[in-house]
């Protein structure tokens, strides 16, 4: 999960480096309601209220696990035959937890 924003002046979307699971562990780590933010495209300074800032999808960590699904099956075809198929479906496990985590996210606001 990655936390992102829009810049308000050329609409691109940017990414904070900052990690939390929700808003509240969020406005503990600023102890701000507000995050003083830079965009990476233009250079505008901006503060942005915590309610603005939304989870997306880490597609690297789907990406990830591709390959290691992949190589996990063709490991265990050899040994376990078809059973071994089951860790193909190792992207779409990440990809529905890191959903679920984003999702998590989004839902909780905190009061302006």
């Amino acid at each position: 999960m990655r936390l992102t924003y829009i810049c308000s002046s050329c609409k691109k979307q940017n990414y904070l480096s900052q990690k939390a699971d929700d808003r509240a562990i969020l406005q503990k780590q600023l102890s701000s309601d507000e995050i003083q933010v830079n965009c990476n495209s233009c250079g505008k300074m901006e503060k942005k209220h915590l309610n603005k800032i939304v989870a997306v999808v880490d597609n690297r960590l789907v990406f990830l696990g591709i390959p290691l699904g992949i190589i996990a099956t063709v490991i265990l075809i050899s040994f376990f035959g078809l059973i071994a198929t089951i860790t193909f479906s190792i992207p779409i496990y990440v990809w529905s937890y890191e959903q679920k985590k984003a999702h998590q996210f989004n839902l909780f606001r905190i009061r302006k």
